[in-house]
């Protein structure tokens, strides 16, 4: 899919449409897809919109290139690849890059994780080297149940936090942020939306490098996708949920900022939003998630016989499957209508059970 074509709006039933948000009201909303063309949402069918654009300088979208990535098999058990956008690694494997000017700044991670069985991974960041453990930086580890966020300083790792977090069964993905603020050696990571770890470094910032590596660590693959890196130079997103009415939308602000009040509608790259003081006009860049209000939604009546289709930009449709030919997926999906997904958008079909 093009860069820049990043917004994704996630509905009730659990499917999710990326794309360039074209505009939205208490209808319908307009979405320019890669992968099915323009499409219009039923809003009451909406559950989130996250606009994916940033005001803050971007050190990384993609994985990108794969040229760009060093790799080093730990043992000789590991392998590694770049398609459809994920960077796949199976077997114990260290894959990453240097990324200019990291250490000069804060730091906004997000990506989404997939993995088979039960997770076993590393995210290694402001590293001092690029395919190895580093001798000095930081990581955040995810091993089973169990979640970790390190300091390593000269070869020594240090715990700033520890806990578990159960999953349901079955779960395989996991979406991650992770923000530091650099002058005051503060952390913040987030895991399916939420706060797993707020942590000061006591000893100071530590970073010595500008590595980012991602690390597996047992022979069934690890996939990263959706990479988003930052620089971040506010302070860290507000860990309060603000008690917020049913029928109110919540915004969240690109500096974590919350906002309740109602979401009119978007249009030529600005969210309209009336609150109980003012109308807001907010440029989509400034957005980082609209929650829509839960009185408003409904769930559509679930077909067990539909197709799950999953999408090379990152997207899943839940699809009533008509035909599959030379241009792609025909079928109608719940809210949208009849569509045509091409058929290099398409990364997996998931069939429906016989019985």
């Amino acid at each position: 899919p093009p860069q820049g074509s990043r917004a994704t709006v996630r509905m009730t039933n659990g499917d999710e449409w990326t794309g360039r948000l074209v505009r939205m009201d208490t209808e319908h909303l307009e979405m320019e897809s890669w992968a099915a063309g323009t499409i219009r949402l039923e809003t009451p069918l909406v559950t989130a919109v996250m606009p994916r654009t940033t005001a803050n300088q971007v050190h990384l979208t993609g994985p990108g290139d794969k040229r760009a990535w060093r790799f080093r098999s730990v043992g000789n058990t590991g392998r590694w690849d770049i398609r459809d956008d994920r960077l796949e690694i199976v077997g114990q494997a260290f894959v990453g890059r240097n990324i200019g000017n990291l250490r000069q700044h804060g730091l906004r991670l997000a990506c989404t994780v997939d993995w088979v069985q039960y997770p076993n991974l590393g995210i290694f960041f402001y590293a001092d080297t690029q395919d190895n453990n580093p001798r000095n930086g930081y990581s955040f580890q995810i091993m089973g149940n169990n979640l970790f966020l390190n300091r390593i300083r000269d070869g020594n790792v240090q715990r700033m936090g520890q806990q578990m977090q159960a999953r349901q069964g079955g779960e395989t993905r996991a979406e991650i942020e992770i923000w530091v603020n650099r002058d005051d050696a503060e952390f913040l990571v987030r895991v399916n939306g939420q706060e797993v770890f707020r942590a000061k470094d006591p000893q100071g910032f530590n970073g010595r490098g500008d590595g980012l590596i991602f690390f597996a660590g047992h022979n069934v693959p690890h996939t990263f996708a959706g990479l988003n890196v930052e620089a971040w130079t506010g302070s860290l997103p507000d860990g309060s949920e603000p008690t917020v009415p049913a029928d109110q939308d919540v915004v969240v602000f690109s500096n974590g900022d919350r906002l309740a009040g109602k979401l009119v509608g978007i249009a030529a790259g600005t969210a309209r939003i009336t609150t109980a003081f003012a109308d807001l006009d907010v440029p989509l860049e400034r957005i980082s998630s609209i929650q829509l209000a839960a009185q408003s939604r409904r769930v559509p009546r679930a077909n067990p016989t539909a197709t799950r289709v999953v999408l090379a930009d990152q997207g899943k449709v839940t699809l009533d499957l008509v035909s599959v030919g030379a241009a792609g997926l025909q079928g109608t999906v719940a809210g949208v209508g009849p569509v045509t997904i091409r058929r290099d958008a398409l990364a997996r079909l998931e069939l429906p059970e016989r019985k």
